[in-house]
């Protein structure tokens, strides 16, 4: 049995050999007799180059165009968002395969498209119809698949637009006894919409007019002769809009005897006395009244040539209700005088109507009284303090003492401490591939020691930051509804206030600085703003001017973090009330699928909520963490999100300098 079965696994074993033996021969001998096939008749050898092209398509991103269509007479504007993991100069086109305009054969393109993905254009009654649009994207490598479309079925709706009158209708006479009938008035009035048309003439007494509603047909017959009225024609669409022709003059002249009577006809008139041209009226129309609930107006049509007097007509039109709105202004009282002379208040229209013409004032002049706690040193009551808010009519300044110089033997604990951090890492330097986590933890606490016992410093007035925490409040209520590149634009406004309007910059900076004059700014104020703010400031203004130069940076997760930043610093610098620190939120949830840079920046933004509150020692804790979460993060990873956390790390520094008690006070009387 063992030899049998030994007998059948050769047999197929040498089958299954033989069987790719023919497979190898028979695939030799096609693959030959298609060289063979491939060269000349002549028999000689030919040459060549095969070119390989090597690319990834590009992905075309319309979803912006396809949120709505367009309506005649209103702008429209959307993006397109190309992305391609090799290049990034893209060039987008458009066309159209298929035009099917409402009043018009015409196939011209309804729109181009920028050299950066924008379309931004306004129908008009031209372009009512529906379109099939064809967007595409180029990434310029010139490969088969260097082109990517994409398909969008479009149209433009329709606005109503009333008729017009087309040329002046020819003014007309007719005789006694005698019936015309002298235009039709499709020839003289148009509809933009190829709507159907009714018509109507004002009401005249010695005139009988009639008009045709099939053909347009207009007859005119002399009820009294030697008479001469002036009558409109209105043309009325179904939707009651209305257009109107000029003045047109009626005349009915009786016919005068021919005189031929036997006997002496009279002599010869006098001589000489020439003739006069007659004065030919000519009219131009205006409202007189508005259109009334009636759907009729009065119009005065005035003879520019002064022969006749003005005519006033009542013709019909098409009544739209006005909605007016009256403001209602409800303010607060009168904020507190403030050390620059001002004092303010809000205003809220409560009938919500955007406009302000009626709006009472919200800032006006008033005499500062000095007080004991307004951290300033001047003079109120009679007297003049003699330090901040003590001596004279205060409380008398405190002589404080410390029972040993703290400062000093804590500066020279602390220099011990840098010189040996930095003896350990020359020392452990081929270790620090293992222990660099630690090791920046460390140099962060170290840091945090050295910025102790300083002085928060009130740059901000309270006012100034009250307005500034709302503005950043309601734009990030609106981050959802508006688009990224816009956010952008109103924090840069508001970036640009808080810099401009700290106490010590006041009318130094105007809202259009750059880098170069901020800095200019700080380095002169540098005697009265920390050197560690001035970091900060020039960090944060830094950071706004690179992501607004650079699309791939205007990301949700960022704007959200500039603007807690933001909030933060004002915080930070000025006087905190408890209003300031209402919110819903007191730490953001991570996002879906969040990417490793996303994660990093959405923990920043958290620990500036936690600086907020002052949980110091909360914030310090998260900032350590996000060390060993940096450090896993890839080299151009780390380069995008290195400037924000140094900003953390030195606003917690800033914090960490003056929020903690200083440790021993003793009051001498």
């Amino acid at each position: 049995m063992k030899s049998f079965s030994k007998t059948v696994i050769l047999i197929l074993v040498v089958l299954l050999i033989s069987q790719s033996m023919f497979v190898a021969i028979m695939t030799y001998r096609s693959v030959d007799d298609y060289r063979k096939s491939l060269m000349p008749s002549t028999g000689k050898a030919s040459t060549g180059v095969l070119t390989f092209c090597i690319n990834n398509a590009p992905t075309l991103d319309i979803s912006d165009c396809q949120q709505g269509n367009a309506t005649q007479d209103e702008e429209y504007e959307c993006e397109l968002n190309a992305s391609d993991i090799d290049y990034e100069n893209f060039t987008y086109s458009v066309s159209f395969p298929s035009i099917s305009r409402a009043f018009s054969n015409a196939t011209t393109a309804l729109f181009d498209i920028s050299s950066d993905g924008l379309v931004s254009f306004t129908p008009d009654n031209f372009d009512v119809g529906n379109y099939t649009i064809l967007f595409s994207v180029d990434d310029g490598v010139n490969c088969d698949n260097s082109i990517s479309s994409e398909y969008l079925y479009f149209s433009v709706a329709n606005v109503n637009d009333p008729p017009y009158l087309i040329t002046d209708i020819p003014d007309q006479s007719v005789g006694e006894d005698e019936v015309i009938y002298p235009f039709y008035l499709n020839n003289y009035f148009d509809d933009p919409d190829m709507d159907p048309m009714n018509y109507s003439v004002t009401s005249t007494e010695n005139f009988q007019i009639d008009i045709d509603s099939l053909t347009s047909s207009v007859s005119i017959r002399a009820l009294q002769c030697d008479a001469t009225e002036y009558v409109i024609f209105t043309a009325i669409d179904p939707y009651s809009d209305t257009g109107d022709s000029n003045l047109v003059t009626i005349t009915c002249d009786e016919e005068e005897d021919s005189g031929d009577d036997d006997g002496e006809g009279g002599g010869g008139g006098g001589g000489g006395g020439g003739t006069s041209l007659p004065c030919k009226p000519e009219y131009e129309c205006y409202d007189y009244f508005k259109c009334r609930k009636n759907n009729t107006k009065v119009q005065r049509c005035v003879d520019t040539n002064g022969c006749e007097n003005d005519v006033f007509l009542t013709v019909p039109c098409k009544y739209v209700e006005e909605i007016v709105c009256n403001e209602s202004w409800n303010c607060t009282e009168w904020g507190p005088c403030l050390p620059n002379g001002t004092q303010y208040r809000t205003c809220e229209d409560m009938n919500g109507c955007g406009t302000e013409e009626y709006k009472p004032l919200t800032s006006q002049e008033c005499i500062y009284i000095g007080t004991c706690d307004d951290s300033i040193q001047n003079c109120h009551d009679g007297a003049c303090e003699e330090g901040i808010d003590c001596g004279g009519p205060c409380p008398a300044c405190k002589s404080i003492q410390t029972p040993y110089p703290f400062e000093e033997e804590e500066k020279g604990i602390l220099i011990y401490i840098i010189t040996g951090i930095i003896l350990l890492l020359l020392t452990a330097i081929l270790l620090y591939h293992y222990f660099h986590k630690e090791i920046n933890a460390a140099l962060a606490k170290a840091g945090w020691i050295i910025s102790r016992r300083k002085k928060k410093q009130l740059l901000l007035s309270v006012e100034d930051k009250r307005k500034l925490l709302a503005d950043i409040k309601e734009l990030e209520g609106k981050l959802d509804k508006i688009e990224l590149h816009h956010a952008i634009d109103k924090y840069a406004v508001l970036i640009r206030f808080y810099m401009t309007n700290l106490t010590t910059n006041k009318g130094l900076l105007i809202p259009e600085f750059n880098t170069d004059e901020l800095k200019k700014v700080l380095e002169q104020k540098k005697a009265t703003i920390r050197e560690v703010l001035r970091r900060i400031f020039i960090s944060m203004f830094t950071h706004y001017i690179k992501v607004e130069g650079d699309k791939s940076l205007i990301t949700r997760t960022n704007i959200v973090l500039m603007l807690e930043e933001l909030r933060n610093i004002a915080l930070q610098t000025s006087k905190v009330e408890d209003e300031d620190l209402a919110r819903e939120l007191k730490e953001l949830p991570m996002p879906d699928k969040a990417s490793s840079t996303d994660k990093i920046l959405t923990h920043i933004t958290n620990t500036y909520i936690a600086l907020e509150y002052l949980e110091l020692d909360v914030a310090k804790k998260k900032y350590l963490s996000m060390l060993s979460e940096y450090e896993k993060l890839k080299v151009k990873e780390q380069e995008d999100v290195f400037e924000s956390l140094s900003r953390l790390y030195h606003n917690i520094s800033y914090v960490n300098s003056w929020l903690e008690k200083p440790i021993v006070v003793i009051a001498e009387n």
